[in-house]
């Protein structure tokens, strides 16, 4: 019996081993190499990340902190800029902040972040641009803080002549497995020790 709960000992370590996500450093998405003008369906590549307008129309400015940013288009109502990790099994990520500010005229209006998981929103948050022209603001997720998600959603206005503007998004990819996928490797790992354990027994 104690070579049993040796073998589970072993098992259990290597399941936390492969659960716990490993250590990650986070990347800054700074719009660089993107097309000035873009609508769907024309999207962007930088440092492990696609990016693209999931509605209307994006531009990107040389107008950014420093330069260049993502902003909503002056004669539309702006859109939605969508990213999501550039691999072929769509993984996971964490949305940490951004620095956001505004053009124009007017109040700054609500930038709103939106964080999706199989197309299910899993949270939302809002922030609210700095009234003063072009003053970026850096701001920390709160309720997307540490939530796992394969799509961020963020709405840009531009309404009455004035756009809402993102640059710097901070996002830090994660290696967590599905939930599927770690109760089947668990039940292997206990399968194997319990195996192991009768043939010494």
């Amino acid at each position: 019996m104690h070579k049993l709960h040796k073998h589970m000992a072993i098992a259990a370590i290597l399941l936390a081993a492969l659960v716990l996500p490993s250590i990650a450093s986070a990347t800054v998405i700074t719009f660089t190499g993107s097309v000035e003008e873009f609508g769907p369906g024309n999207p962007t590549v930088e440092s492990g990340y696609r990016y693209d307008a999931l509605s209307g129309t994006l531009i990107r400015s040389v107008r950014g902190n420093p330069n260049p940013s993502i902003e909503g288009r002056f004669n539309t109502t702006g859109g939605i800029l969508q990213i999501v990790r550039d691999d072929l099994a769509g993984g996971l990520f964490t949305f940490d902040g951004a620095d956001i500010a505004k053009d124009n005229f007017g109040i700054g209006r609500f930038i709103v972040f939106a964080g999706y998981r199989n197309g299910v929103l899993q949270a939302s948050e809002s922030f609210q641009s700095s009234a003063s022209d072009l003053v970026f603001t850096t701001i920390s997720s709160i309720a997307l803080s540490g939530v796992l998600i394969d799509e961020l959603q963020i709405g840009l206005e531009a309404l009455d002549s004035q756009s809402e503007i993102v640059d710097n998004v901070v996002l830090t990819a994660s290696s967590v497995p599905e939930p599927s996928t770690i109760a089947m490797l668990g039940l292997g790992l206990a399968g194997f020790g319990y195996r192991k354990s009768l043939k010494t027994s």
